[in-house]
């Protein structure tokens, strides 16, 4: 099998999209140009040609005014009619349409394609002189950020794809574009260029291996059956999305050793499931649009706003705001584990099982969110511990509690006992 590796250095070449103005120019007709669903538009008057009126339609384009999308190319007319965008940076690309009334007409034409050391789509910035495809062993150690032309992609079956520590950049674009030509452009604006690396169902993905700080961002969008394992990424570009982020799979498998995961965790819209997942360090994001059939945890941080089916934890922090199906808690001898609570909603059946007197103890955490939440099946024995001072939790089912966990817990200043 052959490896393709990433290389990001083709040269950086300006998009260019001609929009020529046509049809027979009448008072009140509307000429407008789009781009991610704003549009700019110029109104016809008496008297207006079809030069005339791509030359009052480039005005309005390039005005310091318009919205951040448009201050990204930049606007030329040549007296005949046509209007010209130009992409203000080279290599990065832009998409628009053009819409008349009436007897107008506005053609948009693209006369250059963009294309740079970002374009995923080029050739040239992979190793074997070709995109990936199916089974190529697929390599990212280094070169530039992979932000364009994914969506001249097709999710292809690699026999393999790795994202070593040594490439310390970014695969794809976050859900919003911070802009970068000028101060004009504010806070700008949510992305509409496709924002995912697309790989095939079942392939092997690797992430993190090897010396280096890492990915600061990773967006993938997976065929049905996810293969991934993270070893370590770098610090998140945002504090809004994990560093790595994966959306589009029905099952598989997610293990995560280190580093920055999240399953659908940058924009509500998206969704993941995945069969079986393990967390040992970092943490995790599960969002709430995705699902966790069972997962097992000895370490790190999980903060699940979707769905874990099935829950074993020996170690580290859960921080649970969707729902949770059947949690088990047995901290290792020198592990230290704590759920907390953060939402309303059902927890099916718990069971929680500390080491005994003087030693380690799981605790369920309910004091971090005042909304009622519900226990169908729960038991809490060897000293662990339920903290819900006030009183947040109803129990569908009595409780088991031994007597080093009653000591251990906080029901509230005043509660009632039925002894069984």
């Amino acid at each position: 099998m052959a490896t393709n590796q990433w290389r990001g250095d083709a040269p950086a070449v300006s998009q260019v999209v001609t929009l020529t103005v046509g049809g027979t120019p009448v008072a009140g007709q509307v000429y407008g140009v789009t781009i991610n669903g704003k549009t700019i538009a110029y109104t016809a008057i008496t008297g207006d040609t079809n030069p005339s009126i791509a030359s009052g339609l480039t005005a309005l384009l390039g005005l310091s005014t318009t919205p951040a999308e448009f201050q990204e190319e930049l606007w030329t007319t040549d007296g005949s009619g046509n209007v010209t965008a130009t992409a203000a940076t080279p290599g990065v690309p832009f998409v628009l349409t053009a819409s008349a009334t009436g007897t107008g007409t506005l053609t948009a034409t693209t006369v250059t394609p963009s294309t740079g050391p970002n374009h995923a789509d080029d050739p040239a910035n992979w190793s074997l002189g070709t995109i990936p495809a199916d089974g190529d062993d697929v390599l990212l150690s280094g070169g530039s950020d992979v932000l364009y032309g994914l969506g001249n992609l097709t999710p292809a079956a690699f026999a393999s794809l790795s994202v070593t520590a040594g490439f310390t950049g970014a695969i794809g674009l976050p859900v919003r574009h911070a802009g970068g030509i000028g101060a004009a452009l504010g806070n700008g604006y949510v992305e509409y260029r496709p924002r995912e690396f697309p790989v095939g169902s079942g392939v092997p993905i690797t992430i993190g291996s090897g010396s280096g700080s890492g990915p600061t961002l990773v967006n993938l969008s997976c065929g049905a059956t996810l293969a991934l394992t993270v070893i370590g990424t770098g610090s998140p570009q945002s504090t809004a999305a994990p560093a790595v982020n994966v959306s589009g799979c029905s099952t598989g498998v997610l293990a995560v050793s280190g580093g920055s995961v999240g399953l659908a965790a940058d924009d509500a819209s998206l969704t993941a499931t995945v069969g079986t997942g393990s967390v040992a360090g970092g943490t995790l994001t599960i969002g709430s649009g995705a699902t966790v059939t069972a997962l097992t945890q000895n370490g790190g941080t999980v903060a699940a706003a979707g769905t874990v089916s099935g829950l074993a934890i020996t170690g580290g922090t859960f921080n649970l705001s969707g729902s949770l199906g059947a949690v088990t808690a047995t901290p290792a001898a020198s592990g230290r584990v704590r759920v907390h609570w953060r939402g309303g909603g059902t927890i099916s059946t718990l069971t929680f099982q500390g080491q005994g007197a003087g030693q380690t103890a799981p605790v369920l955490d309910c004091s971090c969110d005042p909304r009622a939440k519900t226990l169908t099946n729960a038991t809490f024995t060897g000293g662990a511990r339920l903290y819900d001072p006030s009183k947040t939790v109803t129990l569908t089912n009595p409780m088991s509690m031994d007597r080093a966990s009653l000591a251990a817990s906080d029901l509230g200043a005043v509660f009632s006992i039925q002894r069984t």
